[in-house]
């Protein structure tokens, strides 16, 4: 798991559901790494995310206008 930084830490609370069962073994795998289950889930969240690019290549030829008209929004899904 890659050191984080304190400063570098971004408060993003979540609420996540799953199953007993799944509640019970992601604390015990915190339990065993010594981490809280707070740790344990933004260190998967973090793996997760990982080689993901930012994304701006899909976009960079779409352009979104500030307004439309609706002759403009009819002839854009002709």
């Amino acid at each position: 798991m890659k050191f984080l930084d304190p400063t570098e830490r971004v408060l993003f609370p979540v609420i996540i559901s799953v199953r007993a069962e799944t509640a019970q073994l992601l604390k015990e795998m915190a339990s065993e790494m010594e981490i809280s289950l707070d740790e344990a889930l933004s260190a998967m969240a973090e793996d997760a995310v990982v080689g993901l690019s930012s994304g701006n290549k899909f976009f960079d030829d779409v352009y979104i206008p500030d307004q439309c008209s609706m002759d403009d929004l009819l002839k854009s899904i002709e």
